[in-house]
């Protein structure tokens, strides 16, 4: 059984989303500084694929739509955190939750002692305050933030617990969180 849909119209099985992302992924092929070289991305969204990825944007226009971009922004060029803040401003999104995280808050943590997480973010990537402020220019507001180093006791003590543990039973120093590391969760709004 055939579960793909072949004309362009509104998205009617999950196999349709994969044709979405490979229209983006044609997308990103096609810029000369692309991070993503994939020759059959075109061809496999084809017609459909092409108009979901259009549509996306348009179908949040006029609605209070939230983006999420968890986990994304920092593996980005700076120019492309600029133009996905802009694009989804002039597309009528309103909320956009993102994430930022400092190198020192994931050295911290024990998350890059191998530098795995440089090794894989484009030349030009932002970080910190530089990835915020790229957000701002475009006309986002900060609404909200939850720090990871300060305010995480609030929601995972248990798992906090686990990250020290090891340190505590080889009696080594814990790291200390760096002070005032704009690592976190945030939320943005545009009126």
């Amino acid at each position: 059984m055939d579960h793909v849909s072949r004309q362009p119209g509104p998205i009617q099985h999950v196999s349709d989303t994969a044709l979405m992302v490979a229209a983006c992924r044609a997308l990103e092929t096609a810029r000369a500084d692309g991070l993503v070289r994939d020759p059959f991305a075109e061809r496999l969204a084809g017609p459909r694929g092409e108009a979901q990825r259009a549509a996306l944007f348009a179908a949040a226009a006029g609605a209070p739509a939230l983006m999420i971009t968890e986990g994304l922004l920092m593996y980005l060029d700076g120019a492309a955190v600029e133009a996905l803040a802009a694009d989804a401003a002039r597309h009528g999104i309103r909320r956009w939750l993102l994430d930022s995280s400092s190198l020192d808050i994931a050295r911290m943590m024990g998350l890059d002692s191998r530098r795995s997480i440089e090794n894989v973010r484009a030349p030009g990537h932002l970080q910190g305050e530089a990835l915020l402020d790229a957000v701002r220019s475009n006309g986002w507001s900060q609404l909200c933030f939850r720090s990871y180093s300060h305010d995480a006791a609030e929601v995972a003590a248990e798992r906090i617990a686990a990250m020290v543990r090891p340190y505590v039973e080889k009696r080594i120093p814990v790291p200390a969180a760096p002070l005032n590391d704009s690592s976190g969760v945030y939320l943005f709004g545009r009126e």
